[in-house]
């Protein structure tokens, strides 16, 4: 594994154990991190996509080390870390996908994704219950941080933002708050997509959050989207979406944006990644 660079602070890089397989995990922490004081924890999806853009696939990152140490050197948020966590290639549809959902799914529809997709096994449950359960545990013997719901918050674009809405609606104890980047709501790989899909994903999975999402009380939801690339499909899944947790809730609880001039991409993400983390660690 090659050794990822920042520009800021200093990462901590360690392979932790994930149902006997080796999962990568990245530590973020600001140049003043000091054991003598407790941070905030951001666990963000596709960790190896964060912090050095000579590793990732597309050679573009989300900047998370120049935007998390500007943020907290402006007194802009509360001391905060951020724990990177790499994706499973081969599996990150079926770890990211809500697995409640499923039951609920036409079965004709949902047979296709499980052979073609998901690799005949829905692993989002799993990937949550190991990052609750091992991953945090660990990190909070690793590094000095904040306990808690109020101090522990979850972020990802696309099918991560869609997993960590998910996260905290399965785990409300755990996580106070999350930041959905182009939340991806036709839920499938970009070339199976079809025009029914927002009645037969994000319908379900609205029906879902009926059952599931956590009261206001104590959490905080940043939702956006772009207009163009992938993005440019979203505009009815995320009106669908927002007009359900507008419901439930207010202004000061529910932040949703619009960036038309954003694509699905790694640079696009990085520019704005200082709303949701202002948002999220105020």
């Amino acid at each position: 594994m090659q050794n990822t660079q920042v520009s800021s602070g200093t990462l901590r890089t360690f392979q932790a154990q994930k149902n006997g397989s080796i999962r990568n995990v990245d530590i973020w922490l600001p140049e003043q991190y000091s054991s003598q004081q407790k941070y905030d924890v951001v666990y963000m999806h596709d960790g190896q996509m964060l912090f050095d853009s000579t590793l990732t696939w597309n050679h573009q990152e989300w900047k998370v080390d120049e935007v998390s140490e500007d943020l907290m050197h402006d007194g802009k948020v509360k001391p905060f870390i951020v724990v990177g966590i790499w994706n499973d290639p081969a599996n990150r549809y079926a770890e990211f996908f809500p697995e409640a959902v499923y039951p609920d799914l036409d079965t004709a529809f949902s047979g296709f994704y499980m052979r073609n997709l998901w690799n005949e096994k829905l692993r989002a449950d799993s990937y949550l219950k190991w990052i609750v359960d091992t991953l945090i545990p660990s990190v909070q013997i690793e590094v000095s941080c904040n306990v808690g719901q109020n101090h522990t918050f979850m972020m990802g674009s696309s099918m991560g933002a869609v997993i960590s809405l998910y996260g905290m609606c399965e785990y409300p104890e755990v996580f106070g708050g999350v930041a959905c980047l182009s939340f991806h709501g036709p839920m499938v790989n970009s070339n199976m997509l079809q025009e029914d899909h927002l009645n037969k994903i994000m319908t379900p999975f609205i029906n879902y959050l009926k059952v599931k999402l956590p009261s206001q009380r104590d959490h905080f939801i940043y939702l956006d989207r772009g207009g163009k690339d992938l993005d440019s499909w979203y505009p009815p899944y995320h009106k669908l979406l927002l007009h359900y947790l507008s419901k439930k809730y207010n202004a000061s609880h529910l932040v949703s944006s619009v960036f038309e001039e954003s694509g699905h991409n790694e640079k696009d993400w990085s520019k704005r990644l200082s709303i949701p983390l202002s948002f999220l660690l105020r």
